[in-house]
């Protein structure tokens, strides 16, 4: 069995984990807050294999994909299975491997790509959480006058 998801992986499998992480993006890209249930969520549970085999034919790889776009003061959020050509960036995301694709009016499109699962993984986000928490706590931080 190939994969990395959990132990119960149906988060994963179901679009939950990943609309959690449009939530957040959201709100880091917008400055928008945006609730768990505004994301329109459909997991890849329902993709079947011979979905996989025509895509695949047709020149494309199903895709899970987390997406939040903003227009006109609103955050539209959804989490899908996408037909991605074999040729863009995001087909070639692989196994353990995560990315968010920006596409900015003053940068164009961008990629950031790294390992997503995995204990190594996991162990760096959680220090960088705590380095987070620690960093907002100290700015956050004032003494009282004697």
């Amino acid at each position: 069995r190939l994969g990395f998801a959990e132990a119960d992986p149906t988060d994963d499998v179901e679009g939950i984990d990943a609309a959690r992480k449009v939530v957040i993006t959201s709100y880091l890209s917008f400055n928008q807050v945006i609730k768990l249930n505004d994301v329109k969520v459909k997991g890849i549970s329902k993709t079947t294999l011979s979905d996989i085999n025509v895509a695949d034919k047709l020149g494309y790889k199903i895709k899970l994909i987390g997406k939040s776009t903003y227009h006109h003061r609103e955050v539209n959020a959804s989490v899908e299975p996408t037909l991605i050509h074999k040729s863009h960036q995001l087909a070639a995301v692989e196994n353990e491997y995560n990315a968010i694709y920006v596409i900015g009016d003053a940068v164009g499109d961008t990629m950031f790509y790294g390992k997503g699962a995995g204990s190594l993984a996991t162990g760096s986000a959680v220090v960088s959480d705590l380095l987070n928490v620690a960093l907002f706590f100290e700015s956050n931080l004032h003494t009282l006058p004697p």
